[in-house]
């Protein structure tokens, strides 16, 4: 797709066998198109990128698509998730924010407390309590979850956060008590999320005991102090991760559906303030078999 952003043009586009959406710019329709260090605009799964104008805004639609093996055949499921909006940046890159319809099916939003937290493994070696600037959670050896309040399936997850120590920390998602859901690794120096399904094998065989699969991966600017803003959106199969306002991760999943939500530390200190839960409405179109976008 070709579209005039200030006084610029981009194209937005797939690379053949490559499901990532790139982008090039210029300063005339007529070229030559250029590109940034990093020019991708989605990682990989998301294809055939679209704008559209909406209401002021620049909005993004586009497909994702996975292979999956059922009886031994490979199907490819496509499906359409969600919109982004599209701005840029002062030298002109292009960068995508959670869409703001989300805002019009949050309910309940809560804010949480240390008091309301608990660990999900019980290992001996983890804290969380409560202090002015908010919660501060460790785990000195090991790993630990911390699960917030609640029973989660639709939802907006946002904090902000602080990292002390060399360990690792993120996210769990609808998990359920012995631990299977979504893991949402971040490394926050080097600037690299990872999502992951991780659980149990309904049908265990040796070394097929677990399920283990790392779903989609992106890059974002690190740095070595923070704070970083994170933000989580499960609604329905999409899931969608921002961090410090831009997107990261988007993808389709249906490993999980509810569960609790909540941080992991291993070997590591992590500050939590302004954490907040939403829970959010999924409309359903008229006829429709079950609840759409």
């Amino acid at each position: 797709g070709l579209m005039r952003i200030d006084e610029r043009y981009y194209l937005i586009g797939s690379i053949r066998e490559d499901t990532k959406v790139h982008y090039w710019h210029s300063d005339t329709i007529e070229g030559p198109y250029e590109n940034f260090y990093d020019n991708v605009l989605m990682p990989a799964g998301n294809y055939a990128a679209r704008i559209c104008r909406n209401s002021g805004r620049l909005l993004l639609f586009n497909f994702f698509t996975r292979t999956e093996t059922v009886q031994g055949r490979e199907f490819v499921k496509k499906l359409l998730p969600p919109p982004k909006e599209i701005v840029t940046g002062p030298s002109g890159r292009l960068r995508l924010k959670s869409y703001h319809g989300f805002d019009d099916v949050a309910t309940a939003k809560r804010q949480i407390a240390a008091a309301e937290c608990r660990p999900l493994y019980g290992n001996p070696h983890a804290m969380i309590e409560q202090r002015n600037s908010g919660l501060f959670t460790s785990c000195r050896s090991g790993y630990e979850a911390f699960l917030l309040p609640g029973h989660y399936g639709d939802f907006r997850l946002r904090a902000e956060i602080t990292l002390e120590g060399q360990g690792k920390c993120g996210l769990v998602l609808r998990c359920n008590e012995e631990g299977d859901g979504y893991y949402l690794s971040l490394d926050l120096v080097k600037g690299v999320a990872q999502m992951r399904a991780w659980g149990a094998n309904p049908h265990p065989e040796f070394e097929h005991a677990f399920k283990y699969e790392q779903l989609q991966e992106a890059h974002f600017l690190g740095s070595g102090h923070g704070p970083w803003k994170i933000e989580v959106v499960a609604h329905g199969m999409y899931l969608e991760v921002s961090i410090d306002g831009y997107v990261t991760l988007s993808l389709v999943d249906e490993a999980y559906a509810e569960g609790g939500l909540g941080f992991y530390v291993e070997s590591a200190s992590l500050g939590l303030h302004h954490v907040t839960a939403e829970h959010l409405a999924r409309p359903v179109i008229e006829h429709a078999p079950e609840a759409v976008y």
